[in-house]
């Protein structure tokens, strides 16, 4: 299921967020990668973090959160 309701609009609460370390930890210049919930993702936002969204444009325009920023995977180049 997505986050969007039947109305089309996204509903805190309808799935979790998983983050994934990189294949090679030791030569990431990540410390800590972790699963966040769709609250914890809402109080983050009350707390000033934006939210990427990098998923296609037609599927952020299908539903989004409200405030999220699109920068698709498909437009970012190699560091």
């Amino acid at each position: 299921m997505s986050g969007r309701s039947d109305a089309g609009g996204w509903r805190p609460g309808a799935r979790s967020v998983k983050f994934r370390a990189p294949f090679r930890e030791e030569e990431s210049r990540v410390a800590e990668i972790k699963g966040v919930t769709p609250h914890e993702v809402v109080e983050m936002l009350k707390d000033g973090y934006v939210y990427v969204d990098v998923r296609s444009q037609p599927e952020f325009e299908a539903g989004h959160v409200p405030g999220s920023l699109n920068v698709p995977l498909l437009h970012m180049g190699p560091a």
